[in-house]
């Protein structure tokens, strides 16, 4: 039995501008160029690999490179960059529309913040297959694949472009932060990790960090609202997929639908957002 083992991202700002788009381009040549003869002295020959470009064009790539490199040595860092986009009123590109609508008073309390997610695209691609055992959802890096090409060299994914809509929730920070000091909550925590780190270990997984009192209440939020939205706009749940942004400086979900074709979705999940929905009341 095989199971597939598959990377996403969403293509935000200012991931999609054009200095990061023109960088994307010649990346295989880039990176070849910076095992060459290393990072700074990288900034000698780019104009050479960017011919057109003026000197504040050719620092603006140098720039745009090194957020590149960075994301490529620490992908965990994408989650975040995500985040930081969610965090705008509006924000209006080719691939990113999103605007925040007010939160119903009645609940207030617990959300801080909806954004209606009008227009999104996501890139999944496949890295390859593990063979018996699925992989660790949440970590991995250290597992044996079956490649998809036996060429080294290679320097591309299949990959499939998904647009789409969906709703961002962010959560009350301060409310969440008094919630994880009830004593209660974290009595039912440390139960809960102590029979999910025995089952990783039964698996032959290390213990997974980045488990805790908010992730399970944000996951279990997700879907909850998966089932909620499945009811009322007509999806089926399993085309409802969800983001978990989980960290010391976040606190939110996005529920989001999407199809490969130009039509995207069709604009169910975005009415059940508006104020007076259910969602949002």
């Amino acid at each position: 039995m095989y199971f597939s083992s598959t990377i996403s991202a969403l293509s935000i700002p200012p991931w999609t501008d054009e200095i990061q788009s023109m960088v994307s381009k010649e990346w295989t040549k880039i990176k070849k160029n910076i095992e060459k003869r290393g990072i700074d002295r990288l900034e000698d020959i780019l104009d050479v690999l960017f011919p057109e470009a003026n000197d504040k064009g050719l620092k603006q790539i140098f720039k745009a490179i090194k957020d590149q490199l960075k994301m490529e040595i620490y992908p965990e860092d994408i989650r975040y960059e995500e985040w930081k986009a969610f965090q705008d009123k509006k924000k209006v590109t080719k691939h990113f529309h999103i605007e925040e609508e007010p939160v119903d008073g009645s609940i207030q309390k617990y959300i801080s913040r909806l954004v209606l997610v009008h227009r999104l695209r996501e890139i999944r691609a496949l890295r390859g297959f593990t063979r018996i055992d699925y992989p660790d959802p949440n970590d991995d890096t250290n597992v044996s694949y079956s490649y998809l090409s036996s060429d080294k060299e290679i320097d591309w994914l299949p990959a499939v472009e998904i647009l789409g809509e969906g709703l961002f929730i962010q959560l009350n920070e301060s409310e969440l932060k008094l919630w994880e000091t009830d004593l209660k909550i974290k009595k039912r925590y440390d139960h809960l990790l102590k029979k999910y780190q025995e089952w990783r270990g039964e698996k032959g997984w290390d213990n997974d960090h980045r488990f805790s009192e908010r992730f399970i209440l944000l996951h279990s939020l997700s879907h909850t609202l998966i089932r909620e939205l499945s009811l009322s706009c007509g999806y089926s749940s399993n085309s409802i997929r969800e983001k978990i942004y989980c960290g010391q400086d976040m606190c939110g979900i996005l529920l989001y639908t999407g199809s490969p074709d130009s039509d995207g979705s069709l604009g169910g999940i975005i009415q059940q957002g508006r104020k007076n929905s259910s969602i949002s009341s």
